[in-house]
């Protein structure tokens, strides 16, 4: 079987990257194994404007949604099916001076609109509110589980997908081409987030590992649409059902869920939300982090045909879509 293009891994990079480029015509396999607790399946997928803290460049950010919200509307006009909503985030001041900061920097964003469901309301009556918070309106929530699943029914529905680990001894690279088993490919691309480690043809030391735990949680009687922040970020999922989270986590020798971290969360919680709640569930994730936040798009050594796509970090969503958009010129030529 001769294909264009082999993608190898089905998170946020591999599911956009094929996108794109089943929709500009050219045949592509992705190769992917599922895991449930991926990095991406575990993200919260909030696109938001404003950065409250560090290097500020409003500007390039808000092209940066712009693009994303284009892209995840066309996703879903695909596959009929909607990945995207609009909606508030409520940030929480930690102490007087924050607010202050916080105020400053939504002056900052050039995205700027009104929502019809004002947070005053939910906020007075769901939270303590002792140093006051701001609004940002609006901000984008991607169902990103959906929005994989979805991708990845309709790529094994349409032949597309091989879920199975990718084996690197099966991959021989060609001067002009690559075979995988019995498929022959032009181009290889490695979308494989921390996989990217045990890679052999990336050999890469830039990456650091990290991870992340995250706390599904019930609210019973709390029904809103919004977002809420304050030392960990409160989404919606409906149902009553809310991701909570995350954490960073630099020195770890597995992936079991940290009790530690579970209890210090629940308690913050507790001190800042009024209702009762239940934890449904607690997942960790291990994420590739690379120095100053670096991405990269490009071939891979000498080899021509050997590419790859990582290092999107924990604003994969939001600036994955341009990423691959200004690099499709380049990976397609």
């Amino acid at each position: 079987m001769n294909v264009d293009f082999l993608i190898i891994g089905q998170g946020i990079a591999g599911t956009l990257l094929s996108f794109e480029l089943l929709s500009k015509g050219y045949s592509v396999i992705v190769i992917d194994k599922i895991q449930t607790n991926s990095a991406s399946n575990v993200a919260g997928a909030v696109l938001n404007p404003i950065v409250f803290k560090g290097r500020k460049n409003a500007t390039e950010r808000n092209k940066q949604i712009k693009i994303a919200v284009d892209t995840y509307e066309k996703l879903g006009d695909k596959l009929s099916r909607a990945f995207i909503r609009k909606t508030t985030l409520v940030k929480f001041a930690g102490s007087e001076e924050e607010l202050i900061n916080l105020e400053s920097s939504t002056g900052l964003s050039a995205v700027k609109e009104s929502l019809s469901a004002s947070p005053d309301m939910e906020v007075a009556e769901y939270f303590y509110n002792t140093h006051g918070y701001i609004s940002v309106s609006p901000v984008w929530k991607i169902n990103n589980q959906h929005l994989l699943s979805s991708w990845r029914n309709f790529l094994l529905q349409n032949n597309l997908l091989i879920e199975e680990h990718f084996d690197y001894s099966d991959c021989k690279i060609f001067p002009d081409s690559i075979k995988y088993k019995n498929l022959h490919s032009k181009k290889i691309i490695f979308c494989e987030g921390v996989g990217a480690l045990a890679d052999p043809f990336l050999k890469t030391d830039s990456f650091v590992k990290n991870r992340g735990d995250v706390l599904i949680i019930r609210i019973p009687g709390f029904k809103t649409e919004n977002i809420f922040q304050k030392d960990y970020r409160l989404i919606p999922l409906g149902d009553e059902l809310f991701w909570l989270g995350s954490n960073y986590r630099w020195s770890f020798e597995t992936l079991e869920p940290d009790a530690e971290w579970r209890t210090h969360t629940e308690k913050a919680l507790t001190n800042w939300l009024k209702l009762p709640f239940k934890v449904e569930s607690h997942l960790a994730a291990e994420r590739p982090t690379t120095a100053g936040q670096q991405v990269f798009a490009s071939h891979v050594g000498n080899h021509q045909h050997v590419f790859w796509l990582n290092g999107l970090g924990t604003k994969g969503f939001t600036i994955a879509p341009a990423v691959i958009q200004n690099w499709l010129p380049e990976l397609i030529s």
